[in-house]
């Protein structure tokens, strides 16, 4: 008899904590507000982020121009993406403990032709070691970056076992404007973008982006044999993109897009010190410099049936 006086005075209680927070829950849902779709397009279909079954994390417009700022490229803007290591100079990521490298580096991977275990899709064209490795890819001018932990291969193709870094930069519209963005810092770093956007008829949009970064290596190279070559070990990157959108009026749904691509890149095969690391400073002999030129087309024709 006892026990069930205890059992029912609990009962009791448990109704009242309950009746006194409803209250606070109506006033709580009164500041509720839509937090809009979260769209992700790594998997050749455009999937609300609830609705993505693989492990991604996405970086919307608004957060990459919040955070752009002093991170000229994509390697640097996903830094600190959980399960993802990608260090700020010259690597490639290491997504859940696998190196995307692959198990050559430097001149063995050269000369064996490597390929990596994880891919960067820049609008549809997928980068190539050497560009994917030295990290050319600009963070100036995007739209959003997802990136793809674990296997890709089914949507990103074979060099995708590792993940994938999708980077979707912007489309031209037919609302005109413009920005530009001056950055300076220590070791030399700078930094000058601009991008112009607007109609150029009736049916014609173009976009024009242009992102220059530098900076010196923070690594004094001091070693009594150590041999200067003709690229050096400092860093530029220039990348400069055009794009042209067609919205035929007579062909309703029909979007044309011709995108133009430039990227000069030149950066030593490495950065890194000798003991005690602290002194930033390298006793190596030699340190080859990269300097790549890339060229890319793209064509993207949509339409869309009803």
């Amino acid at each position: 008899m006892h026990r069930t006086q205890l059992t029912q005075g609990a009962s009791l209680l448990t109704i009242a904590a309950a009746l006194a927070a409803t209250p606070v829950r109506a006033q709580d849902s009164a500041l509720a507000y839509d937090l809009g779709t979260l769209v992700v397009t790594g998997e050749k279909v455009e999937r609300d982020l609830m609705d993505t079954a693989s492990s991604v994390t996405l970086l919307t417009e608004d957060e990459i121009a919040a955070h752009s700022p002093g991170k000229p490229n994509v390697q640097a803007l996903i830094g600190g993406t959980p399960n993802v290591v990608y260090s700020e100079n010259v690597s490639t990521p290491i997504i859940r403990g696998s190196n995307s490298e692959g198990p050559h580096t430097g001149a063995n991977a050269f000369f064996g032709g490597t390929v990596p275990r994880a891919t960067i899709n820049l609008d549809g064209q997928y980068l190539d070691y050497n560009a994917f490795y030295f990290g050319a890819t600009s963070a100036w001018d995007l739209g959003s970056v997802e990136v793809y932990r674990g296997p890709q291969t089914t949507s990103q193709g074979a060099n995708a076992i590792g993940g994938a870094i999708v980077v979707n930069t912007n489309d031209p519209t037919f609302e005109a404007g413009g920005a530009w963005r001056l950055e300076y810092g220590d070791y030399g770093q700078e930094r000058a973008s601009f991008v112009l956007n607007g109609p150029l008829a009736t049916d014609l949009a173009g976009r024009i982006a242009l992102d220059y970064s530098a900076r010196d290596t923070f690594i004094d190279y001091n070693g009594a044999a150590f041999v200067k070559n003709d690229i050096g070990q400092d860093f530029e990157n220039l990348n400069g993109r055009a794009k042209l959108l067609w919205t035929p009026a007579d062909i309703p749904g029909l979007e044309v897009m011709l995108t133009y691509s430039r990227t000069d890149s030149t950066s030593p095969s490495a950065e890194g010190a000798s003991p005690d690391y602290e002194d930033l400073e390298s006793v190596t002999m030699y340190m080859p410099g990269w300097h790549q030129v890339s060229d890319t087309g793209i064509l993207d024709i949509s339409h869309d049936l009803g």
